[in-house]
C-alpha cells in the first residue's frame, strides 16, 4: 500500500469511524494499519478526493502553466481543451497560444475526459488534494487568491525595506522612499521597522528607486526570495499548489528558493513575518468590509 492510498483510507475512517478510527484498523495487517495511522490528516469529508476540474483550473493553478501542455496536441485539440475551461479563461489563453476565436461547444461527457486529461497532464495526478496536506503554519497561504498571494509577496519585501533604511538619516531620502509606498505599505513598514532585525539579506539598491513602480519591482523580488525561503521544508504537494497559483515565471522562481536548503532557525521567522503580514493585511481588510 502506497502512502497516498493510505491517506485516502485514513481519511475514509475519520468520516465512518469518527468516535473510534483504532477499531476500523484492527482488521487490516499491522504493517499496512500503522501506515495508515501514520497519516497526518484530520479531514473527514472524502468529497474533497474528488475535485472540481472547473474550480482546479480557475482557483488552483495558473493559465499560464497550460501552455505547454497544449502545445502537445494539434490546434483543434487544444481548441477542444479551452473549450472545457471556464469562459472567463478562453481568452487569455487563445492569446497565450495565439489562436484565433473559433473554440468548437464540447459535449459534456467529452468535457468530462477532457479536463481529466489535461489535470493529469498539468501534473495533479501525482499530488494530494489540498485539503489532506498537513496543516502548517503556512496553510493559509493557499486559501487565498493569486492577488491576495502577490500582495503577500510585495509585503515581505518591506522587511528587506526595513533593513536598508533602518539607519538612513537624510530627510530628503528618506521622505523619497515613502514617497514610493501607498498607505498600507507605510504602515506595514513602521511594523517592520519594529522587529528584530534577524536575518540579513543584501541591501536594496535605494539609488534605483525614484517611483512607485520600481519601488515594487523591488519589493516583488526580495518578496519572491523570503517566500520561497520560508516553503523550504514544507511538503512537496504545499509546494507544488502555492507555486502553480503564480504564474510559470513567478512559480518556477519561487520553486527553485525553494529548493535550495535552508536553516530551520531561518525558515521559522521567514514564516514568523509570514504570519504577521496576514494578520496586518486580513485585519485591513475585514476593518475595510465594515
Amino acid at each position: 500500500m502506497n502512502p497516498k492510498k493510505a491517506l485516502f483510507i485514513k481519511v475514509l475512517a475519520n468520516h465512518f469511524n469518527a468516535n473510534n478510527p483504532i477499531s476500523f484498523f484492527d482488521v487490516l495487517p499491522k504493517e499496512q494499519s500503522d501506515l495508515i495511522q501514520l497519516q497526518d490528516v484530520e479531514s473527514e469529508d472524502p468529497k474533497f478526493a474528488f475535485l472540481n476540474p472547473k474550480k482546479f483550473f480557475d482557483k488552483e493553478i495558473h493559465y499560464s502553466w497550460l501552455k505547454s501542455v497544449l502545445h502537445e496536441y494539434p490546434t483543434h485539440l487544444q481548441k477542444c481543451f479551452i473549450a472545457t475551461l471556464p469562459k472567463a479563461l478562453h481568452e487569455r489563453i487563445k492569446n497565450l497560444m495565439g489562436l484565433s476565436d473559433n473554440i468548437p461547444v464540447v459535449n459534456d461527457r467529452m468535457q468530462v475526459f477532457l479536463q481529466t486529461e489535461l489535470m493529469k497532464k498539468s501534473g495533479f495526478s501525482e499530488i494530494l488534494p489540498k485539503e489532506f496536506i498537513p496543516r502548517t503554519s503556512l496553510s493559509p497561504l493557499l486559501e487565498i487568491s493569486k492577488n491576495e498571494l502577490l500582495e503577500v509577496i510585495n509585503y515581505l519585501g518591506l522587511f528587506d525595506l526595513a533593513h536598508t533604511i533602518r539607519h538612513v538619516l537624510d530627510k530628503k531620502t528618506l521622505n523619497k522612499i515613502y514617497s514610493c509606498l501607498n498607505v498600507s505599505q507605510q504602515g506595514f513598514l513602521k511594523v517592520a521597522l519594529h522587529q528584530k532585525d534577524r536575518i540579513h539579506f543584501p541591501k536594496l539598491a535605494l539609488e534605483k528607486i525614484d517611483n512607485a513602480k520600481t519601488m515594487n519591482q523591488q519589493l516583488h523580488r526580495r518578496g519572491l526570495l523570503r517566500l520561497g525561503k520560508s516553503i523550504a521544508m514544507q511538503d512537496r504537494d504545499f509546494i507544488w499548489y502555492l507555486c502553480h497559483k503564480l504564474d510559470t515565471g513567478r512559480g518556477e522562481l519561487l520553486e527553485k528558493y525553494a529548493s535550495q536548503k535552508e536553516k530551520p532557525l531561518v525558515v521559522t521567522i521567514l514564516s514568523q513575518q509570514i504570519q504577521l503580514i496576514l494578520r496586518f493585511l486580513f485585519k485591513k481588510k475585514n476593518h475595510n468590509e465594515i
